[in-house]
């Protein structure tokens, strides 16, 4: 058993990169659920995090999340850590 304790980014790209077809997040819509794999959250967290720094967001810097409990809401968490952000 390792010793090594992660960080959340460093879990979340793992996880992507040994099961990246495993279902991370599901929300219920009218026809069923949404279903989101661990490829596509760290996906769309890179590609939310490419944008940040677009923007200027540096290490350090402080980042509110205001928006309704959904699956983007954790989209854009991990997208503000791989920045080294704080949400």
């Amino acid at each position: 058993m390792s010793n090594y304790l992660y960080t959340l980014p460093e879990k979340l790209t793992e996880i992507a990169k040994q099961s990246p077809n495993k279902i991370a997040l599901q929300i219920k819509i009218a026809k069923g659920y949404k279903k989101y794999t661990y490829q596509q959250c760290y996906k769309f967290s890179q590609s939310i995090a490419q944008n940040l720094v677009t923007f200027g967001i540096k290490k350090g810097d402080k980042i509110a999340i205001i928006l309704e409990n959904r699956p983007e809401w954790v989209f854009i968490y991990f997208a503000i850590i791989f920045c080294g952000a704080i949400a």
